[in-house]
């Protein structure tokens, strides 16, 4: 692209030219952002409404215990003891317990409908987690 606006007649670029470069530049990289993205959600709801039901984002019943985690749906069930967990990061009223970096489990600290519930389960995390694994609160 700086091969079209070196003009060597003129000793080098021309700043309406690079200008206009940029700003081409600049709008290339927001309408492939914006239009990735997009196409990107439009394939995950075509996913999730023609999937069978509970199969996509099945409703998860979970167990938290001494030994882990155990998690039940209508067509499987799953067991994690704590060392299976790398990561642990609360975002959006969600706390996330990364087992790596493309996988974790997902509970959303509205179960916890009780406050006595909310701390036994931190108190859980913190007895369970080593500390390596804990992460700063994102806001």
């Amino acid at each position: 692209m700086g091969f079209l606006f070196y003009k060597p007649e003129k000793g080098g670029f021309d700043n309406i030219s690079v200008t206009i470069g940029l700003i081409g530049l600049i709008a290339l990289m927001l309408v492939t952002r914006f239009r990735i993205r997009g196409r990107f959600d439009k394939q995950i709801l075509k996913m999730i409404n023609t999937s069978p039901p509970d199969t996509v984002l099945p409703e998860t019943e979970l167990t938290i215990s001494e030994t882990g985690i155990s998690g039940k749906t209508k067509i499987a069930e799953v067991k994690y003891p704590w060392n299976a967990f790398q990561k642990r990061i609360t975002v959006n009223n969600c706390c996330y317990l990364y087992i790596n970096a493309g996988h974790a489990l997902v509970i959303p600290l509205r179960a916890l409908k009780t406050v006595e519930e909310k701390e036994a389960f931190e108190k859980m995390l913190s007895e369970q987690l080593p500390l390596q694994a804990e992460l700063p609160a994102m806001k």
